[in-house]
């Protein structure tokens, strides 16, 4: 049994936010939300959600929720968030020390 992907993706309403974000972050040349490094748009970065879905179901279609990332760092991300031993993170997006 093949698992079906989320419609969320497939929804007018991402397909225009993630349109959006990434013709800003091209325009402004701006890097990689994750590791900082320069986007390589040959490459097609990937829209990802700052604060995940999961989480936070009310910034799903929120702009400022969503960066621009290369494959590699989105993937290394979703790696990360399923580790149970992941710092508490704040409201500014970063770990709180504890």
């Amino acid at each position: 049994m093949t698992k079906k992907a989320d419609p969320f993706y497939d929804s007018k309403d991402w397909r225009d936010l993630r349109d959006k974000v990434k013709a800003r972050w091209k325009d402004l040349n701006l890097p990689c939300g994750y590791c900082g490094k320069a986007l390589d748009w040959k490459d097609k970065p990937i829209a990802d959600h700052i604060q995940s879905r999961k989480e936070y179901p009310e910034l799903a279609l929120e702009e400022h929720n969503i960066q621009m990332v290369h494959h590699h760092c989105n993937t290394q991300k979703a790696k990360w968030h399923d580790n149970s031993d992941k710092p508490t993170i704040g409201e500014d997006g970063y770990p709180i020390e504890g």
